[in-house]
Parts: C-alpha cells; structure tokens; sequence
C-alpha cells in the first residue's frame, strides 16, 4: 500500500461510563503493535494492557479497526467479556496511538521469487516508525531552525540536579540551575530548623520561636545566607520603617523547590542585632503547606508603603469660618452654614477612625456604595429624635433617648429578618415571625392565624400554629353555613407540627353543654363523653342550612396538657377548655345560644398526644363568608 496520510494516533474523551469501543483509523500489522492509554480528569495517565483491558480489532486493515474495552456483555464467549468492567470512567480520555518494536522482520532468501507484499510491508513498518518518532520529536522542547546550541548536555548526576531546574548557563547552553527562584522582593538562601532554641541556628539557618509557623513571633536569622555571604545587614534593615511600628515591612519564607509553600509574617518591631544572628518582631500572617527541617528556603522582604514622617507644612488656606488646626486636636467649627463633607469618588465611604486605648477602632462607616447606610461597629446612643430614611445598621447596643422615625411602610429586623417588623403608612405592625411576649407582657393577645373565609370552603386548617410559646389559645369565629345543609362545627385537634394529622388516638374527648332559646328559659343539657378526636358545637342542637354560627372557644394547656391526680383517680394528661356559640338550631325558629366545656385526657403522665394545630369542618355542607381568627396568650 501507499502510506498517503500521516495519522497515527487518535483521541477521544467519554460522556459516559459505558462507551467501550473506541476507534483507531491507521494501519498496523499486528494487535501488539498499539498503545492504548486512558488520561483522568485530573491528569493522570495509566497505559492499559492487551488482552487484560482491551482486544483489538481489524489489525492489517489499512483503514483501521476499535480497541474494545471488556466489560460482562453477558456472553462469555465474546472476545472483549469481562468479570470486571475495564471501560474509562466519564471525563476520562482514551488515546490509542501506533506503537512499533524498532525492528525488521523481513528476510529476503536468495533466488527466491520476490516478495512484494512483504516487501511493501517492510517499507510501510520503516514509514510507520518514522511517523512515530515525528510525533514524539512535535511533543519536544526544541531550538528554532535559524537558532543554534553547542550542548544540549548536561553532566549532573541524578542526586546533584535534584530539586533544581533547567536552565541556561551564560553562553546559552543547557544547564541545571540552582532551586526555584522565589518571586519578587529582595530575597536571601537560607536551610529552614525545627529548632525553637533563642540562639545562633548555624551559619544559613534560619528558625523560629515556635514549632507551628501560625503562633510564631520572633524569627532567628543566622548572619549568613546558605553560600556563606554576610547578610546581617540587609535583615537588621527589615525594621527602618519606624513611622509605623506595628507594620514595618512583610517577610515571605518560600520553600525552594515547592513554590506553594509559604509563610508570610508582618515586621512588627524593632530587629535585635544578637551574637552571630538577628532576632526579627513578627506578627502571623498566613501560610500554605508544610516545610520540614533542613528545608531550603528563601527569604524575601518588602518593606510597608509608609515611610519617614516629614516636616508640618504650612496651614493651607480655608473657605469655612473658624476653622482651626492644632498638633494635639483639630477642631471643624462654623458660626453659619453647613459643613460638608464631600466623597466624590465612585462608591468612596466615608469612614471614622480614633483609637481606644492602644487599639485602632472603625466607630463609624458611610456607606456611599449602599446609599449612605450608616454602620455602627459598637453601642450607639442617639440622645435626640432619630429619623433614618434607609437602613441602620448597628453591630452593638443601640439606646434611644427619644423616638425612633423611619420611612412609610419601613421595616426593623435583624440581618437574618431584615422585615421582623413591618410598619405600615398607617401604623399597623406586621410580624414575619410569631411574636413571643416576655412576662411583663402577659395577658395580651398576639393573632396567630386568621382567614377571610370564601364561599365553599371545605375546612379550615391551622399547623403548626400551637406550641410551648403560649399557654392558652383562643378561636373565635362566624361564618354562614351552607344553605339546605343542617350541621354541627367539628373542632379537631391536630398534631406533627407543618405536616400536620389530626389526632386519632391517645386520649378520651368528654364534653358537656347546657343551651337555651330566645323565647324559652329553660335549658337544655348535653353531654358526650369517650370521643375519639373531636369537639362538636353545639353538641346536642343542630344548626339550620344557610344561618349565621358565631362562636368563641378557649382552649386551655392545649399543647401538651397538664398533669393532674384528684382523688381516686390516677395521674392523667388534661387538655381543658370552654365555648360559647350563637345560632339558629332546627328545633325551633327562633335563635339560640350555649356555652360549654370539654376535657380531653390520656391514659397516663406521657406527653403524647402533642398538640401543634387544629382543624375546622361542618358535618354537612361547608364554610360560606365570614372570618375566623386564632390568638394566643399567657396565663
């Protein structure tokens, strides 16, 4: 065959785990003669094995076959079957590439008649192994053609180029380098010690005070750098920016031959010029990575911005009345107008800054990026009528010496709720959370729930509304029942908290109910007694299809009871509570009215059932129009 093209590798990444064939489109003359090799995500190549990873198809095809990957295709007799899955992962890329022995199989024997397939064979192996050679040579480091290197040799022995780099020596040959050069700044050789000890660490040494670099606070730096060269002088130099004492300048200790490990410290006093070393002030910075003992390393310096404070110049000139300057205080003063302040830049605060003590402090930040938000970084104590028209944010105890005024319809939170309070144009407070009332609150009625009732409606629920925050609730409701529909109100206690389900067990439901008419004074007297889950009003009247049912109800501990014991009874769980109602029952025209209770108990002391909601319904027909509203309050 001709050899017209010059492929002799072929790539492809997977979408999946469960591709296993992949395709190579060049000849070769033998399944060994292939190189398979699968690349991670990450970068991590594995060259896999013929007949254990793969089989390959179609060798002595001039266009090609597939490497197949073996799996458990469920045939055992197939070629690429496998116990164990060896496809590539997702992500991971496959790259089969030509791969000759550099050898010749072809032995002409005199006067035999002339071979030209394997004669031809021969030439297109000799093209093949050319072609993989190219494609290694393109993968090379390599000089241009106009360019020209004497030795590209270098003469160093394994143990002698360790850690150190490539390079190029002063006549531009190749050469090993001394270790990785460290980045920026002026910069000293030194062998890192473990050894904590205030004294000399050794001519090139350099330690520290303490064995974990993040609580180091002094370094120990021999004169010498690690080639033997004084430089006492340059690090004694570290501490010359004396106007800023706390931040004279930053040290970076860098690991020669791993760039991402590093320790960074803030000259932070005054250099100590010791016997044969210089002791450095640190104070932490950060740091990566781990260094070991007799590490090499280099440490670099860079001295802080600030620098030796100058000479007062002359007062400039001032466009504001009494303004006066002094060396201990500066006082801004007006008789007349304003005093402004003006950040031009785009988003520029306005900050303020004093010290407390020996301690810089930020009291005050402008934040012109947000508006103006003022943000207070301790107590705030406002003595006048404060008015905030955006948002105040204090980090500390805020006290008000009078009133507070913000926007129509603004908010007070916390950062976590931002809108805790919504007051509206009109002064109606809105909670985003159930409010809980301390005890000098209590007594006061906090609306838990409520509901503009709509024609229809089936059921009234409310979870996860009843809880340890109060002792007693109160519902109270009228609404008008479904024409042509006589009924009772069912009450139903609820439990599971925002996936509420109504109680179906765990405790005996008894009520009582004493009712009358508006033109009888007798009464009439109801009881029920074991119910299983359900408060009814009225209990023994029913009420007409289409009439107005108004009622009040307290429910009393109705969250997890109270334990109570009387005589010859046994300790028992009591849920308590009464109700009043008003409407028209069936069993005369006029209206009627009651008033009831109902006790609800377990068989012991336990908790269950824990009550957490209730649910509203008719025993026939549903809620049409009206409201119905739930409060809870302390005893």
């Amino acid at each position: 065959m001709t050899v017209s093209s010059t492929t002799n590798t072929n790539s492809q990444t997977t979408v999946n785990a469960t591709t296993h064939s992949f395709p190579y489109q060049f000849k070769i003359f033998a399944d060994g003669d292939l190189e398979v090799i699968v690349r991670s995500a990450a970068g991590t190549e594995t060259v896999k094995q013929l007949d254990t990873h793969y089989v390959v198809t179609n060798a002595g095809v001039d266009t090609g076959g597939n490497v197949l990957f073996k799996f458990n295709t469920g045939t055992s007799s197939d070629a690429h079957f496998s116990s164990t899955d060896r496809r590539p992962a997702s992500g991971e890329t496959v790259l089969i590439r030509r791969n000759l022995t550099l050898t010749q199989g072809t032995d002409y024997i005199e006067n035999d008649n002339f071979a030209s397939n394997s004669h031809e064979n021969a030439l297109d192996r000799l093209t093949f192994i050319t072609q993989s050679l190219e494609e290694e040579l393109n993968r090379s480091f390599k000089v241009s053609k106009t360019n020209t290197i004497a030795s590209a040799e270098f003469a160093d022995s394994a143990a002698t180029r360790a850690s150190k780099t490539l390079g190029f020596d002063s006549d531009g040959n190749l050469t090993t380098v001394a270790d990785f050069l460290p980045i920026g700044g002026d910069a000293a050789q030194f062998t890192y010690s473990t050894t904590t000890t205030d004294a000399d660490p050794g001519s090139g040494f350099i330690r520290f005070n303490h064995a974990t670099l993040a609580s180091a606070s002094i370094a120990y730096v021999d004169d010498n750098e690690i080639n033997g060269t004084d430089v006492s002088a340059w690090v004694l130099s570290f501490d010359d920016v004396s106007s800023s004492a706390s931040n004279r300048g930053r040290i970076r200790m860098s690991k020669s031959n791993t760039l991402d490990t590093w320790a960074v410290y803030k000259i932070s006093g005054a250099s100590t010029d010791a016997s044969g070393y210089v002791k450095l002030a640190l104070t932490y910075i950060d740091s990566a990575g781990t260094f070991a003992n007799n590490d090499k390393v280099f440490l670099s310096f860079v001295a802080t911005g600030a620098g030796e404070t100058g000479a007062t110049g002359a007062a400039g000139g001032s466009a504001a009345d009494d303004l006066s300057l002094g060396d201990a205080a500066v006082l801004i003063a007006t008789s007349a107008g304003n005093i402004t302040i003006d950040a031009q830049g785009s988003d520029t605060d306005i900050i303020f800054k004093g010290t407390d003590g020996s301690s810089d402090i930020t009291p005050l930040t402008l934040d012109m990026s947000d508006a103006g938000k003022a943000i207070f970084t301790g107590a705030a104590t406002i003595a006048g009528l404060a008015t905030v028209g955006g948002t105040l944010g204090v980090t500390g105890i805020t006290t008000l010496a009078n009133n507070l005024i913000i926007p129509n319809a603004g908010n007070i939170g916390s950062v976590g709720d931002t809108d805790a309070m919504a007051i509206a144009s009109n002064g109606v407070v809105t909670f985003s959370q159930q409010p809980v009332f301390s005890a000098g609150g209590a007594g006061g009625f906090v609306k838990l729930a409520h509901t503009n009732v709509s024609d229809n409606t089936a059921s009234i629920i409310y979870d996860n509304v009843i809880s340890s925050t109060y002792d007693n609730y109160v519902l109270i409701g009228s609404v008008v029942t479904t024409s042509e529909q006589n009924c009772r109100m069912q009450l139903i206690a609820r439990t599971g908290g925002a996936s509420g389900s109504d109680v179906s067990s765990g405790w005996a439901l008894g009520q009582g109910e004493w009712a009358n008419r508006q033109s009888a004074s007798a009464y009439q007297g109801y009881v029920r007694a074991n119910v299983a889950n359900n408060i009814v009003i009225p209990s023994g009247l029913v009420i007409y299809g289409g009439a107005v049912f108004t009622w009040r109800c307290e429910m009393m501990n109705f969250h997890t009871g109270l334990v109570s014991e009387v005589t010859n009874v046994t300790a028992r769980r009591k849920y308590q509570g009464n109700y009043s109602w008003t409407a028209q029952a069936t069993n005369a025209a006029d209206n009627h009215g009651g008033s009831g209770w109902f006790q609800a108990d377990t068989a012991g002391t336990g908790t269950a059932p824990i009550i957490t909601g209730i649910k509203l319904l008719f025993t026939a027909g549903q809620f049409n129009l009206g409201s119905i509203s739930l409060f809870g309050y302390a005893k």
